[in-house]
């Protein structure tokens, strides 16, 4: 493995960290929904990376199946965008706003969005692949219901969380934690997180570390409610895009910006 976590957290403690903006929507698709007009929907989301100015990149995909806290949802939007500004731009934008009529409203009977500021390295496109090329991985999502009366301590878990991602090389390619600032559609969740890895055996091991059990324990008693969801990431372009730094890039060969559900 080109850069392992572990021999590379010594140079990561040199750089510097940026912050970014993580929006995640829980989707559950209606049972009558057709596999083809679902597919549609993910890639039309998927796409707006290419069409909407300021999305970093964004990761689309199904709940894999075994999730024992997904209550219910069925598919996954990731998005990380630039700032807070950048995430109202994407919202109110044409082209999402048709991908929503069109594509996500006739098919799904419940949404769940959470939106948080993550700190990631300056340097976001390495960060993604840590000096390695991949166009697929998993990503794992835990949405958090802190009670009241422990809020204020959800700031030290969520800390300790996004250390874990120094655990050892075969772990995490990248965690973010951070607390819901928007709350039309949050239904009472008040903190998100994002854990991505390159394969499923990592996620395995990550969840079944000692450092993991203990730190998710600690806020046993603290929490109303939680959801849990991985997803595979088939299509993982987003460090091409943010490697240009300008929303200049172009879509795969074949895709037409101008097309939903190619």
């Amino acid at each position: 493995r080109a850069c392992s976590m572990r021999s590379c957290a010594s140079g990561v403690a040199k750089k510097t960290k940026g912050k970014v903006v993580e929006h995640v929507v829980l989707f559950k698709a209606k049972e009558d929904a057709e596999k083809d007009a679902l597919k549609k929907m993910m890639d039309g989301l998927w796409s707006l990376q290419y069409r909407i100015p300021n999305v970093l990149y964004i990761d689309v995909g199904e709940v894999m199946e075994g999730e024992k806290h997904s209550e219910g949802y069925t598919h996954v939007l990731f998005v990380r965008l630039r700032d807070k500004e950048a995430l109202k731009a994407y919202a109110d934008h044409p082209q999402h706003l048709e991908v929503v009529e069109d594509l996500v409203k006739p098919n799904v009977v419940g949404i769940l969005a959470l939106d948080y500021v993550g700190q990631v390295l300056d340097d976001i496109g390495p960060t993604f692949h840590k000096g390695r090329d991949w166009e697929e991985g998993y990503n794992h999502i835990r949405l958090l219901k802190f009670a009241d009366k422990h809020r204020a301590k959800a700031d030290a878990f969520l800390s300790r969380y996004e250390d874990l991602t120094f655990l050892a090389s075969e772990l995490p390619l990248q965690i973010t934690a951070g607390e819901n600032f928007s709350h039309g559609r949050c239904q009472g969740y008040t903190h998100g997180t994002m854990a991505r890895f390159t394969m499923e055996e990592e996620l395995k091991a990550f969840k079944e570390h000692p450092s993991t059990i203990s730190a998710l324990k600690s806020i046993d008693d603290m929490l109303d409610g939680e959801i849990q969801v991985t997803f595979h990431v088939t299509r993982a372009m987003g460090h091409k895009i943010v490697d240009k730094r300008d929303n200049a890039a172009s879509p795969p060969a074949g895709i037409n910006k101008g097309r939903i559900g190619w």
